[in-house]
Parts: C-alpha cells; structure tokens; sequence
C-alpha cells in the first residue's frame, strides 16, 4: 500500500509521530508494518523521529517520498484504503459464497465481518463486557503502549511525584482541571505542562484568552531556555539576538509544531472554536486558559449553568478527539485571607460541574513574594491524591522538584 510509505514520509518530515501513535494504525501497516515497528521503537529509544533516508538504509523496500500534507492527511488517506481494501474482500468473499448458502446465511457473514472492521476502526464504540477477546486485545494494545512509553499510556508532567501517582498520564479523553487563585501562577505551571508535551515529542495548542500568542511565547521560551535568558528580557526585547539564535537553531529548528491561539479580545471564543482549532491544527494535547473568559455555545441560563455546560463540553471534546484536554479555573475565595494557602476544589469558581468532569484536578498555588509552589492533587480518578512542592524562580525558568 502506497499510503503507508507516504504516511511513514510524512511522519519523518513533519517530525510528530505522537499523531500516529494516538491514531491506532498498527493494524492497517499491512505491507509496511515492520518499518513502522522499528521507527516506534527508535523514537522511544531515543526521543526523535528518525529520517527517511535512515529508514531507506536499514529497509531496502522502503521508497522515499516526497509529501507535501500534514500527517493527519495520510493518516485518513491510510484508514481509507485500508477500508476500501477490506470492504472489497467482504464483498469478493460473499461474491464466491452466493448461490451456494442461504441468502440468510450469506447476509449474517457478511454483517458479522462487516461489524469487526468497523470495530477495530473506530466507527463502532459499542463494546459488550462478554466479548473478553476483545478485552484481552484491548489491554494487550495498551500494555504494549504503557511499556513503549516508559509505564504510562498517556503524557508524562515530568515530576517524579505526580507521574507515580498518576501512572496512566494526561491520556485520551481525560479532562484535566487546573484550579488557581488570580495572578497565582496557574497559567504558568499550563505552559510548563505545555512545553514539557513539546519536548517529547507531542505537539501542544494553547488556548489563551488572558494572554496575546508573543506573552505565551516569551514564557514558553523561558521555560525552555531554564537559566539561558530572562522572562523580562524577553519581554522587553533584550535579549542577546545571536545568542537567541544559536539556541533557536540548536532546540526549536525543524520541531514539530507548537501552537498558541488568542482571540485578543476580539471575538466569542466557544467550545465550538476549540473543535474547529483540534481539526485544524489536530494537536496531542489541548490547554484551555481559562474556563471563566470562555462563551458557551448556548447564552441561556445563568453564569453558573454556562459555566457547567462549559465544563461538560471540554470533557467531551477530550473523549471525542482520544486526547487530553487542561482547563484552567479560577478559584472563588470568601475571605482574602483564603488566598494565601492553596485553594481547595470546592473553591472552584462558578461551578461544581467542572470539579465532577475531572479525571485529575490540580491546586496549584505559588506563594507570594517567593519561588515557592505547592501542587496539590485534589481529585485523581486514575490514583491517589498527591502533593509537591516546587522552587520555581519565574524570571530565569530555573526549576527544582522538591516533596
């Protein structure tokens, strides 16, 4: 098949094989499942995607082309001939078998054949708890991916704490929710998540209503530089231009992408905008800053029942797309004072509905006047309940880990 050495190309220049292994494609790598096996196993390896040329060199069956679409592209182009070629063995197969079964017979085959490729392909997700051999290939898939990706089947934070307590990682269809005071750091520690996604190999998309695409772009880069520049430098253009460039050249150059989107003010942005931003940019990873600044697509009802309809969008965007999704929250307080510890999650502003979307809900709280910050774990669906500490100094980026 011509589509799994374009997709396998595709993947090699655009450098974000995460699309892939979030779209379920080992079984459609008829002709070319061996070479995807060992490029897998290279990037787990070693965190980079390999070249075409290097795939051309230990496989000498392997074309190199050249292709022009996103990779998303060829993954559709790949699951569309793979169902055009099984839809014509079922067809072939009851073209033999005409004539000689029961028109009954033949129509029961030809369904039951039609409903396993549906099955493996997404377009049925009705399971029956009975059918264990579907369980047992499940949980097969997903041991194989645990162990691919170092124990979790989803994207790791890169703290020791957080990961061991929430072995599954950020994974398809979790809503992760992120509860802050104002100005206390919340949107931060999202970019720190962000870049985090970014540096192993995931492609990112911030959604940031607070903050223009160039703030996030400064944070993100300060965050990445850990020591190399200042978040003041950048802000105010200062930065040493050929220094910047050798960083740039050596850490962002020929990257996967990583995307920033703001309306700045300017329009209603609703969870219909964040799907049409997933279908265009079809990220690994979604960061929505901050729930409280998005419009429901429904205006009726008070700000309490917007907030809700809100909240159960997000989740359902999570599911619907197999990818995780962080919302940002602000916390509500009843006296000032509340403010100077981390908020609790029956603090959440607006709603409790978002509290009860949640797979995982984060505190997190950056004390003031001071590089210290607590993480605290309020709900956890996939572990327990967890804390840690961060010394985090925001100018330079330089972070350390502390329990």
């Amino acid at each position: 098949m011509n589509a799994e050495a374009r997709l396998l190309n595709a993947v090699c220049k655009n450098k974000d094989i995460s699309t892939v292994l979030s779209a379920d494609i080992d079984d459609m790598m008829q002709t070319h499942g061996d070479i995807w096996n060992w490029m897998r196993t290279f990037y787990f390896k070693h965190n980079s995607v390999p070249d075409a040329e290097i795939l051309a060199e230990k496989f000498s069956d392997f074309d190199i082309i050249d292709t022009k679409a996103e990779t998303e592209f060829y993954i559709d182009e790949l699951r569309d001939e793979y169902l055009n070629a099984k839809a014509a063995e079922i067809i072939e197969g009851a073209a033999r078998r005409h004539g000689t079964v029961p028109g009954s017979q033949l129509i029961e085959e030809m369904l039951q054949r039609v409903s396993v490729v549906a099955k493996e392909n997404s377009v049925i997700r009705d399971i029956s708890l009975t059918d264990f051999e579907n369980a047992k290939d499940h949980y097969e898939r997903k041991r194989e991916l645990a162990i691919e990706r170092d124990g979790a089947v989803g994207i790791r934070s890169g703290f020791k704490v957080m990961d061991a307590m929430y072995p599954t990682g950020m994974a398809g269809g979790h809503l992760v929710v992120v509860i802050g005071w104002s100005g206390h750091g919340k949107s931060w520690f999202q970019t720190l998540l962000a870049c985090r996604a970014w540096e192993q190999g995931y492609r990112p998309m911030i959604i940031s209503l607070e903050m223009s695409p160039e703030e996030v772009r400064d944070r993100a880069y300060t965050i990445m530089g850990s020591g190399l520049f200042k978040h003041s430098d950048f802000a105010r253009g200062m930065i040493g231009i050929d220094s910047f460039d050798r960083w740039a050249n050596k850490s962002l150059a020929d990257k996967h992408d990583f995307i920033v989107v703001s309306s700045e003010g300017h329009s209603r942005v609703t969870p219909s905008t964040v799907q049409t931003k997933i279908d265009q940019h079809r990220p690994s990873i979604v960061f929505l800053d901050y729930q409280q600044l998005f419009d429901s697509d429904e205006q009726e009802g008070s700000e309490v029942v917007r907030n809700r309809k809100i909240s159960r969008e997000f989740k359902r965007i999570a599911v619907r797309n197999d990818l995780p999704v962080v919302n940002l929250t602000q916390a509500t307080f009843d006296d000032p004072k509340d403010t100077d510890e981390p908020p609790r999650i029956e603090q959440v502003a607006w709603s409790k509905g978002i509290q009860q979307d949640a797979d995982l809900a984060l505190a997190v709280h950056k004390y003031t006047d001071s590089d210290m910050w607590a993480i605290i774990a309020r709900k956890n669906r996939h572990g327990e309940e967890f804390a840690f500490g961060l010394d985090w100094q925001l100018n330079s980026g330089i972070l350390k880990e502390s329990i």
